[in-house]
């Protein structure tokens, strides 16, 4: 394993990782996970894995995540609301 980046987000209060990975088989997000928490001595629950990239026929992959200090909710880690729509805690009955 290479770490390609790596760079702490104060704002986010995370840290951001690009590294490179041989592996034998095509990479799950839950194997990437377990490296990279090895790697990085944190709980796969605090990783979020953005992408995984691989070219065909090759071994190695390019990964990259997040690593949270805190428990990563997968659904309200991004929210997706259309233009103009208010978050659901500033929204109020009229």
């Amino acid at each position: 394993m290479e770490i390609l980046e790596e760079k702490n987000n104060q704002l986010f209060d995370r840290k951001e990782i690009k590294l490179k990975l041989k592996s034998e088989a095509s990479l799950s997000n839950e194997d990437a996970k377990k490296t990279i928490a090895e790697k990085f001595s944190v709980n796969p629950e605090n990783i979020k894995i953005n992408k995984i990239a691989g070219k065909f026929g090759s071994r190695n992959f390019t990964i990259s995540a997040e690593i949270y200090k805190q428990k990563v909710e997968e659904k309200n880690a991004k929210k997706n609301r259309k233009k103009g729509e208010k978050a659901p805690q500033e929204q109020t009955n009229k």
